[in-house]
C-alpha cells in the first residue's frame, strides 16, 4: 500500500482500517502524522455535534413561535377590518349619492310645498321677534326680524328632512322663503317652474330658498334673508 491509497482509505472510513493500512501507518511517519490530524479533526467535529442544547431551548422556540403566529394574525385581522372599512365607506358614499337630493329635485320640493300654503297678506301685523326666534329653536339659526319682517313661520318638511317655512315682506308684496337646516346645495341655483320665480342658496346652516313672482323681488330678498340669519 502507498500512502495516497492509505490517506484516501484514512479519509473515507478512518474507523474501520485495515491490517495493510495498520502497516502503512506504523512504517510511515508522514501517513501517521496525517492520521493523528484527520483524528483531531473529527473530535472536534464530534464535540460540536454533541453539544448539548440549553434546558429552556424548547420552551424559547414554542414561544418564538407563538409570537410569529400572533403577529400574523394580528396583521391579517388589520388588512380584515381596513377592507371592511373601505366596504362601509364605499356603501356610505354610495348611498349618500344617490339619496342626495339635486337641485332640480330640491327646487320642485320646494315649490310643490309653497302651492299647498293659503296665500299670505301683509294686512296683518309682523310677528313678535320672539316668536320667530321660538319656531327656529332647535335649528342653531338666530334671526333678525328688524332687517326683514316675518308675518308667517311655521316647521314644515321638505324631501323628508325638517324645514322652516316663512312668509317675508318684500317691496311689491308677500314672499315665501324655505329655511332647511339639514339640506345642503353646492352652489347658488335659480329656478322657474309653476309660474313661480325663485333660488335656492345656502345659508348659515343648511341652505335655504326664496320662492316669489319675479326674480327681482326675489333677489332682494334673498339679500336681506342672509343679512338677518346668523348662526349659532
Amino acid at each position: 500500500m502507498n500512502c495516497l491509497q492509505f490517506r484516501q482509505g484514512y479519509l473515507t472510513d478512518p474507523f474501520h482500517q485495515t491490517a495493510e493500512s495498520r502497516e502503512h501507518r506504523n512504517q510511515c511517519q508522514s501517513c501517521a502524522a496525517f492520521a493523528v490530524e484527520q483524528d483531531r479533526i473529527n473530535a472536534a467535529v464530534e464535540r460540536t455535534i454533541r453539544v448539548t442544547p440549553s434546558e429552556n431551548l424548547e420552551a424559547r422556540i414554542l414561544v418564538r413561535q407563538s409570537f410569529l403566529a400572533s403577529r400574523v394574525e394580528q396583521r391579517r385581522a388589520s388588512m380584515m377590518w381596513a377592507v371592511a372599512a373601505a366596504i362601509v365607506l364605499g356603501i356610505a358614499i354610495s348611498v349618500w349619492v344617490i339619496l342626495r337630493p339635486a337641485p332640480g329635485t330640491l327646487a320642485d320640493a320646494v315649490v310643490s310645498y309653497v302651492r299647498t300654503q293659503p296665500v299670505q297678506t301683509l294686512s296683518l301685523d309682523a310677528m313678535p321677534p320672539e316668536q320667530v326666534q321660538a319656531v327656529l329653536q332647535g335649528e342653531r339659526i338666530r334671526f333678525q326680524p328688524d332687517v326683514i319682517p316675518v308675518y308667517h313661520a311655521k316647521p314644515c318638511v321638505i324631501n323628508g328632512t325638517r324645514a322652516i317655512y316663512m312668509v317675508v315682506a318684500s317691496d311689491s308684496g308677500p314672499v315665501s322663503v324655505v329655511v332647511m337646516p339639514q339640506q345642503t346645495v353646492p352652489d347658488r341655483a335659480t329656478f322657474a317652474k309653476a309660474g313661480y320665480q325663485g333660488v335656492i342658496v345656502r345659508c348659515p346652516q343648511g341652505s335655504m330658498a326664496v320662492i316669489g313672482t319675479s326674480s327681482q323681488k326675489v333677489e332682494k330678498v334673498e339679500k336681506r334673508m342672509l343679512a338677518a340669519m346668523r348662526s349659532l
